[in-house]
């Protein structure tokens, strides 16, 4: 049986890149904390590697994919399970850094602005549009 999972959580540290030691091919493992859960995702896919390698601890992210469940025992200590995800989406919830843009400055220092075209729709004047509706 196959459990799908669509997880959200915080990234309890910062995502690593590692290589397969089998293969040669890069994969990237992150730590998610899911209330008072913990998962290790697996990210294969280069796609989703370079959003989840861009993020830092502390960043919220979806996870979706397989999940795994492994019961385990420490040397001391009760059983515990393993919680692991391989993700086929990842979606961070923190949009990216913006670099400074000389247009969108420009923009914003503007503060007046003249109506879009008021003669597409007949009128001269922005105050016509303020008209009682009865409903």
């Amino acid at each position: 049986m196959t459990a799908h999972v669509l997880l959200t959580g915080r990234l309890t540290k910062a995502p690593e890149q590692r290589c397969s030691t089998k293969t040669g091919k890069s994969y990237t493992l992150a730590r998610l904390r899911d209330g008072s859960d913990f998962w290790t995702v697996f990210v294969f896919s280069e796609t989703y590697q370079a959003e989840v390698l861009r993020l830092r601890e502390g960043d919220t992210v979806t996870v979706q994919g397989v999940a795994s469940f492994e019961l385990y025992t420490p040397a001391a200590g009760s059983p515990r399970v393993n919680l692991t995800v391989i993700a086929d989406c990842v979606l961070a919830l923190r949009p990216p850094p913006k670099k400074p843009n000389t247009k969108t400055a420009s923009r914003a220092q503007k503060t007046e602005r003249e109506p879009s075209h008021p003669e597409r729709y007949g009128r001269e004047d922005a105050e016509s549009f303020n008209d009682e509706i009865p409903f």
